[in-house]
Order: C-alpha cells, then sequence, then structure tokens
C-alpha cells in the first residue's frame, strides 16, 4: 500500500467542512473500494485523526462506512496547530 498526502489531506479537509456531522466513504473525495483508498483511510484512523465504523464484507477488502475528522484531525489542519499546541504551552 502507498500513502497518498493528497488524497489524506483531500479528505480531512472535506470532513472539516461537514464537522461535527459525520460523511458516508462512498462521499468521500476520490472515493474507490479497494486496498489503496482503505488503506489510508484506516492509516488515517489509527493516528487517530478521522473516526469511522469498521465492517467487513465476505470477498470485499476491509472497510469503514461513516467516518467523522477528530478533534486531533482538525488541529492537525490548522494552521497555528489548533488547540493541542496551545494548551500544551509552558507557561
Amino acid at each position: 500500500m502507498i500513502l497518498d498526502r493528497k488524497l489524506q489531506r483531500e479528505i480531512l479537509e472535506v470532513l472539516r467542512q461537514v464537522y461535527p456531522d459525520d460523511m458516508l466513504v462512498t462521499s468521500l473525495p476520490g472515493y474507490v473500494h479497494d486496498r489503496q483508498y482503505m488503506g489510508n483511510l484506516f492509516y488515517l484512523k489509527e493516528h487517530g485523526l478521522i473516526d469511522g465504523s469498521d465492517i467487513r464484507e465476505p470477498g470485499k477488502c476491509r472497510s469503514l462506512i461513516d467516518v467523522q475528522i477528530t478533534k486531533d484531525g482538525l488541529d492537525f489542519l490548522a494552521e497555528d496547530g489548533g488547540l493541542n499546541t496551545i494548551l500544551e504551552v509552558d507557561t
């Protein structure tokens, strides 16, 4: 599996636009139900940038259905690092 940073960023940007709602995976940019696409989604999920329901269908690769950007995903996209950066400042 190849990590596709452009695709990952596009997914996060779209999810940021609909936050706090979730979104069907099939509505995400570039959606294709294959290992490459799903691998990038699971990568984002494992890093805590998105959340979603994991499903397994016989004969198909593992998948996510409804996905939502997390607070860490929002902070990742924030130019200032988000609240995580602000709250971690030592005074």
